[in-house]
């Protein structure tokens, strides 16, 4: 028997989608708003580019992260 874990703090994303110079990744929010504000104040990393919440498209429940140049990280 193969024992497995659900991971933790990961979604599923898109490849990154390069427009107009800036890319781009979308994310599925199935439930809509109920789990868009749990994203919106999020970074995801993707391939070590992080991305930040830029919006959400309602009728087809896909929320939209850009690559942001500026992240940083906190050192303690």
């Amino acid at each position: 028997m193969n024992e497995a874990r659900i991971a933790t703090n990961k979604v599923t994303v898109t490849k990154p989608v390069s427009i107009e110079g800036d890319l781009y990744i979308e994310v599925s929010v199935p439930n809509g708003w109920d789990d868009v504000k749990k994203l919106v104040n999020k970074v995801i990393e993707v391939n070590q580019l992080d991305f930040c919440y830029t919006g959400w498209n309602s009728d087809r429940n896909i929320a939209y992260f850009r690559h942001n140049h500026r992240t940083v990280g906190i050192i303690k």
